[in-house]
């Protein structure tokens, strides 16, 4: 009785969880940004953590290999603010031009993953890598559990064991 009051509990929770991650992604605005200048690795990372940084994005991530990001942002109107910024303060990068994008849950993942340097084909193979965001302790923590609930929702085993139980 009392392992089957636990369980109950921690789908209840979890349930909560995701509504709130749902609320949460609901709420913000993607973009897909085409850029020049990103060379490797460090200088796609130095444009997502500048963007952070200066609190222009919620979230951003580059493909330093494809040339393409995308940031997270909490208003429409701030995506004004990162093209001037990426455009007009930093050195050897260029926003060639950008687009709107519907901020799914699978876009979510994808976003968060591309910070990690995880290609698409690679997502389903390992869960989400913890990502640091500078001093941001709790939008980082939040920002890792979207992703980790979103891949356990996609991805993980199904275990029949426990629906038995």
């Amino acid at each position: 009785m009392k392992k089957l009051f636990i369980f109950i509990s921690l789908v209840i929770l979890s349930k909560i969880s995701y509504s709130q991650d749902d609320f949460l992604i609901s709420n913000w605005y993607a973009y897909k940004l085409y850029i020049s200048g990103m060379d490797d690795y460090y200088k796609a990372d130095y444009l997502a953590r500048s963007l952070e940084k200066n609190d222009l994005v919620i979230f951003a991530a580059f493909s330093y290999e494809n040339n393409y990001g995308y940031v997270i942002l909490s208003t429409p109107s701030q995506m004004d603010n990162v093209a001037n910024y990426i455009n007009f303060t930093l050195i050897d990068y260029e926003l060639l031009e950008y687009e709107s994008a519907l901020l799914s849950k699978d876009l979510f993942l994808e976003i968060y993953s591309l910070r990690n340097n995880i290609s698409v084909n690679e997502i389903n193979k390992k869960p989400p890598r913890y990502i640091q965001l500078g001093p941001k302790n709790e939008l980082s923590k939040q920002l890792y559990n979207i992703a980790t609930d979103i891949w356990l929702e996609k991805y993980s085993p199904k275990d029949d064991n426990l629906k038995n139980k």
